[in-house]
């Protein structure tokens, strides 16, 4: 499990999700099902080929995670609830609830994401756009998107959260930003 959990970043920006699966599902069901770090990267690996049943597994890793009090967790798991309704497009009328995690995570931690987890869970929010274009907490999260675009070292972080701003400032006729 700790091999798994050690590598599950670097092999998602490899591309190795197929991978990273496989290693998931060899592992006993306990260890499995038991883990919120184990059920956010299967949950992670399923959300492109099923969204639906990567939803189901995500949100039980942020039920684990809540229970566990782990922030960075429980933010990385409902911004990629929230991120798989924008890649299916299906009903948005659950997305509410998730948002509504999202609202609460935000409020208890003073409007500020965990630093480890920012790039991640701001490339991931771009469903709340389209079920709540005009949600009161949407305003700062695209601008912190933009300033992270322009002082992160890394094009490939940057690549991460610039749809946001991108697509709230387009949106919002915001576009000499």
């Amino acid at each position: 499990r700790r091999l798994v959990l050690r590598q599950a970043p670097a092999l998602m920006m490899r591309g190795r999700i197929s991978t990273l699966e496989e290693w998931i599902l060899a592992l006993p069901g306990s260890l499995r099902d038991e883990a919120g770090w184990i059920l956010y990267w299967l949950g992670v690996c399923r959300s492109l080929r099923d969204p639906s049943l990567a939803r189901t597994i995500l949100g039980q890793a942020y039920e684990r995670f809540r229970a566990e009090g782990d922030a960075a967790g429980s933010f990385l798991a409902v911004a990629n609830l929230i991120g798989s309704y924008f890649l299916d497009f299906g009903s948005a009328k659950p997305l509410d609830r998730w948002i509504g995690e999202f609202e609460s995570l935000l409020n208890a931690s003073d409007g500020v994401l965990p630093a480890a987890v920012e790039v991640q869970v701001l490339g991931s929010l771009q469903g709340i756009m389209f079920r709540r274009p005009d949600h009161p907490m949407l305003r700062p999260l695209p601008e912190r998107a933009e300033a992270l675009v322009r002082s992160l070292p890394e094009p490939s972080q940057r690549l991460i959260v610039a749809p946001l701003a991108i697509q709230y400032f387009t949106w919002s006729g915001y576009f000499s930003r």
